[in-house]
């Protein structure tokens, strides 16, 4: 075949990997494959329309995953649902970093300052959000015995960065008193009426709830 400039030469709109282009590199000229020109320029061939793709195969062909050890994000960022923490807290320094989420449930001690309990049921649960919790307490007493002079419920499952903490509840099965009782360490003591005298029968039953920073 005789030389041709090149637009003289036909066009064509299909090619296959075996098919030659010219290149022209620091004047020199040579010829390179289709194959090969992909391989140097890192691309794939497009897709048929007819080819559907998952967006986990699109976000691997793009390169779109986040790194498994500290990925950023930028904007809205969307979950199928769940943020999952590690079960042991990874605190940081950092301010505006949130480092902790927990829900549990404990089941509280309670004890008359005077006298002795016969019986009695108690629940507990919190939620901690990063340093701050809040607790659910309730209690009710099915058999005062020797009990008097107020309650203490001991057991609670974090202690408060603020030694004495006042936390306010209610009598919740026969008169609706306001209670109150002071968090110490992981103990809610000296539990009484609004002024500050022992609420305390069988039958009752007293739900407080409160947060604290840990």
């Amino acid at each position: 075949m005789a030389d041709k400039f090149i637009n003289e030469l036909p066009t064509t709109t299909t090619i296959s990997d075996t098919d030659v282009f010219v290149v022209e590199d620091n004047a020199v000229t040579s010829k390179i494959t289709k194959a090969n020109l992909k391989e140097q320029l890192g691309v794939n061939d497009k897709a048929p329309q007819s080819t559907t793709y998952t967006k986990t195969e699109v976000d691997t062909s793009l390169g779109l995953k986040a790194p498994i050890a500290n990925p950023t994000f930028t904007g809205l960022v969307t979950t199928a649902g769940q943020v999952k923490f590690p079960a042991t807290q990874v605190p940081s320094t950092d301010v505006n970093t949130l480092d902790d989420y927990e829900e549990g449930t404990f089941t509280p001690v309670v004890t008359a300052n005077a006298g002795t309990l016969t019986s009695y049921t108690a629940s507990g649960n919190y939620t901690k959000v990063g340093n701050v919790v809040t607790m659910q307490v309730t209690f009710t007493i099915t058999n005062i015995g020797s009990g008097s002079g107020g309650f203490k419920v001991a057991g609670l499952p974090f202690a408060s960065k603020i030694n004495s903490i006042g936390v306010t509840g209610v009598e919740m099965l026969v008169d609706g008193s306001l209670m109150f009782a002071t968090h110490q360490g992981t103990n809610l003591n000296t539990i009484m009426k609004y002024d500050r005298t022992p609420l305390m029968a069988t039958g009752y039953g007293y739900a407080f709830s409160w947060s604290i920073t840990v």
